[in-house]
């Protein structure tokens, strides 16, 4: 330290007449600690601190930048998810009011069985956690000895409402039941 320079004879500045003999930490904890670096009496290391100042300045808005991109990422997911995940309870729903109509269906089908001349009637029948309601209507077809049944089944999941309507033809002489249609219509 007590050496002579060629800086006009005066001791150099903390051996910091040679920036880059120093480690960038060492040098940091040095402007850090300097409220200005104007204030140094070595002109590398008023440049290094100015320089290292500057570059920290743009740091924070990149930063911001990408946390908004990946916060807006996170949301789209989320909402996709939510979408999604509603779509495919609906189609639950959907499937188990199928099911529930189908199972009015066959039961009325084991009533016509059991008595082939039931008749008109209607019901509800709980399958599960649904329902179902079933109505039944008979045609006689005299010449040829047939009960022409046509059995409307709606099942019901929560919101949903599915609706089945099966045409069978019971034989007035033997009992055999043929199950002559089963279509889906649409609710009105």
């Amino acid at each position: 330290m007590g050496g002579k320079s060629d800086s006009g004879g005066q001791a150099p500045y903390h051996n910091f007449d040679r920036v880059n003999s120093v480690s960038s930490a060492s040098l940091d904890k040095i402007c850090l600690k300097r409220k200005s670096p104007s204030l140094f009496k070595n002109q590398a290391l008023t440049r290094y601190c100015n320089q290292s100042c500057v570059t920290g300045q743009a740091a924070l808005p990149i930063i911001l930048f990408i946390s908004g991109i990946i916060i807006e990422i996170a949301i789209a997911g989320a909402f996709v998810t939510f979408f999604s995940g509603a779509s495919i309870y609906g189609e639950r729903l959907s499937a188990r009011a199928l099911a529930a109509a189908e199972a009015g269906i066959r039961d009325a089908q084991m009533k016509i069985v059991r008595n082939k001349g039931l008749g008109a009637t209607s019901y509800s029948l709980p399958v599960g956690v649904d329902s179902t309601s079933v109505i039944v209507a008979q045609t006689v077809d005299n010449p040829n000895n047939l009960y022409i049944y046509t059995i409307s089944s709606t099942g019901t999941a929560l919101s949903r409402q599915k609706k089945l309507v099966a045409t069978l033809v019971v034989s007035q002489i033997t009992g055999l039941a043929k199950l002559q249609s089963l279509v889906e219509q649409s609710i009105q």
